[in-house]
Order: structure tokens, then sequence, then C-alpha cells
């Protein structure tokens, strides 16, 4: 199965509390995100601390989508228990989690709960918001923030000292801990709105866990790709290339497709929950999976590349076409003239080639489904 740790699609907790108003402003990038991961993932991972993203998604794909995806196990959530911010202390400080002590706090409390404060945030209430509550129990999987987060702390700080912020004074004795300035004693900073991770070292810091803990989720969950929400994005792109051997990018893979006259479709359904239930199949077919499985195998290559190592698929004889169907026809038409079937005789070998040996020899291809994309596509731009 492949999976892809989709912190594109999360929505970083924030104090406050407006994490969702900022998800929703980028509606656009997201859905693009989500198609791109359905196209290219068998299963999508998207890391929560109070399942806001669920809501979020919940307002641009509509419930009875969000449902089928996660019921299906195409999305997947994986609950971080807990908040993670940089704790200064008297003389020097690292990033932390830590808890809520009443435990009430959506990032802290416990699965159900968290779930059901977020959706009451949506626009419009689910109609069956019990049973939504219960699919994105049974699709969640949690771990501590703490434990994760200790994992990756040395991590961090060593990624910290490779870049142009680091000056030696900020090492202590302990090399857990750091001596970084800007913060007062005894105080917390989270990432959120005026974040500077270019000229702030606590705010680099704090950007550099994040990406650290997205490749130890990836690493646990045996991810194929990792997609960060960090605001360091762009300066660690080429680390996340390295330690995940490669991603394999939406961004190529719809220039592929492309050449096949299939545009990138998000902005076409975006606002078509109907359009949207199709893609969502179309993306779980057999096919889909024969097509992320031979994307995934040709990922390194360049656009033109791919395109050539396409048009090698397009040289195969169909199956329908060997010497093995067409015996099959002639012997399916002889038994239907031995029982006596007479005139209906063309009628059914005509059946038997259409729907019978087509079913029967059509095996999971790169090439059928680019084809039903292609259907798919174009019936989407006739209704435009």
């Amino acid at each position: 199965m492949l999976k892809v740790l989709a912190g594109n699609l999360s929505a970083p907790l924030n104090i406050d509390g407006l994490h969702l108003a900022r998800y929703l402003e980028r509606s656009d990038a997201i859905f693009q995100s989500l198609c791109d991961h359905l196209l290219l993932h068998d299963k999508i991972l998207i890391p929560v601390q109070d399942y806001l993203a669920a809501t979020g998604l919940l307002m641009l794909v509509g419930e009875a989508n969000l449902a089928t995806l996660i019921a299906e196990d195409r999305i997947g959530f994986v609950r971080l228990r807990g908040s993670l911010g940089y704790v200064q202390g008297n003389g020097d400080g690292t990033v932390v989690a830590y808890m809520d002590p009443s435990g009430q706090r959506p990032d802290c409390s416990p699965v159900p709960e968290s779930i059901s404060a977020a959706l009451t945030h949506a626009r419009r209430p689910p109609k069956n918001r019990q049973r939504l509550i219960n699919v994105i129990f049974a699709g969640t999987s949690e771990l501590e923030m703490a434990a994760v987060s200790g994992a990756t702390q040395l991590d961090t700080i060593s990624d910290l000292k490779q870049t142009s912020l680091w000056k030696d004074e900020f090492a202590t004795a302990n090399p857990a801990l750091l001596n970084l300035p800007g913060m007062p004693p005894m105080q917390v900073r989270v990432l959120g709105p005026g974040t500077k991770v270019e000229t702030d070292p606590v705010d680099a810091c704090l950007a550099l866990h994040l990406v650290n803990i997205e490749l130890y989720l990836a690493r646990h969950f045996q991810c194929e790709s990792t997609h960060t929400a960090s605001p360091i994005a762009d300066s660690i792109a080429l680390k996340l290339a390295r330690l995940t051997n490669g991603q394999a990018s939406g961004e190529l893979a719809w220039d592929f497709l492309s050449y096949s006259s299939v545009p990138s479709i998000s902005r076409a359904i975006i606002d078509d929950e109907a359009a949207f239930a199709k893609f969502i199949k179309l993306s779980g077919s057999q096919h889909a999976r024969a097509f992320r499985q031979w994307f995934h195998s040709h990922r390194n290559l360049s656009e033109k590349e791919l395109v050539t190592a396409y048009v090698d698929i397009l040289q195969d004889t169909p199956m329908a076409q060997t010497p093995t169907a067409k015996t099959i026809r002639i012997a399916a038409s002889l038994g239907l003239g031995a029982i006596g079937l007479g005139s209906l005789m063309d009628v059914a070998s005509s059946m038997t080639d259409n729907f019978v040996i087509d079913k029967l020899f059509r095996e999971p291809s790169v090439r059928f489904f680019v084809q039903d994309l292609r259907k798919f596509s174009n019936r989407i731009s006739r209704r435009q």
C-alpha cells in the first residue's frame, strides 16, 4: 500500500484558535493537494492534534465523501495528543510537548471528545453526527506528542546547527538544551501567525521540529511520501527528498497526464460533491493502483522520460487482441451455436466481445486508468 504522510492537509494547532479559518483560506490549495494525494497514493495519513482539519475537509468535500474516504481506508488521521512549543526556562530552553493538566483542551482530550468538539465548528451540522464521529475515530491512530517530540529533539538541534542562524553561544553543556535569544524566562512559544523562520532562531527551531516529527511519523507508518505543514518547507525540500528517496509529485503527474488530454481536475470538481465522489471511486480502482505503482517506480524520471516510458506501455498488445482472447471468442460463439440459439449467435458473440472478454482480460493497467480518467475529465468539461 502506497501511503503519504500529508502534513499539508493538516491544520497546525495555534493557541489563538483560528487555525480552521486559516485552513479554509487555503481551500483551493488543500483540495488540489487532496486530489493529488488520491491520484498518487492508496492511503493519506493526516497528522492532527484537535481534528479541525477533519472539520475543514468536511466543509470542503461533504459529509458523505469524507465518510467514504475514511471508511474505505483512503484517509486516516494520526492524532498527536498534546501541544508542542519552545519552552524557555531561567537560563536555557528546548522544544517540548506539554499537556493540559485538566485534559479538557481538544488537543489533550480523549479522541471522541476531540472529534466532537471539532465538528461543532462546521458551518452546517453533520446529518449523522454520531456516525461521522465513529468513522473518524475508527480511522484514527493515536500517539503521544511527548514521545514523538522526544524521539526527534536531538535531530532538530542538529538541523538548527546547520542553518545560517546558528551561533556557537546557542549551545549548552546539555545537548538537549539550547540558549536561544528572544525569549523571556518561563515562557512558551508555538508556531503561528507572525512566525519568522528566516530570522528568528526560536521560530526556526520550532519549524524544523515539526518537519522532524512528520518524518518520524512517515517512517513509523511506512509512508512512501511526506508532505510538510512546516513554514520552513522550502528550506528543507532537499532534506525531505533525501530522506524519503524522492517525492512522487502531483504536479508532475498532472503534467504527464496532460499529454493524454487529461487536465488537472481539482478546479472543475471542488464545488461538485457528486463529481468528487466519482473521482474517489475512480482513484480507488485497480487500474488506479496500477498507475500509482508504475508512477512511483518511475518517479525519478524527467517529464519527457516519463512520457517515453508510457509510450512503451502503449506499444504492448492489448490482451483482448491476443490469440488466447480470440480463441475464447471462437469457443464462446461455437458454444452458443451448438446449443441451438441460431440467429442470436451473432448478437451474443458481439456481447461476448464487448463485455465478457474485455472484463476478463482487462487486467489492472496504467493505460486503462488514463483512459478512464480522460473519459471522466471529458464528462466534467462538457457539464461546465
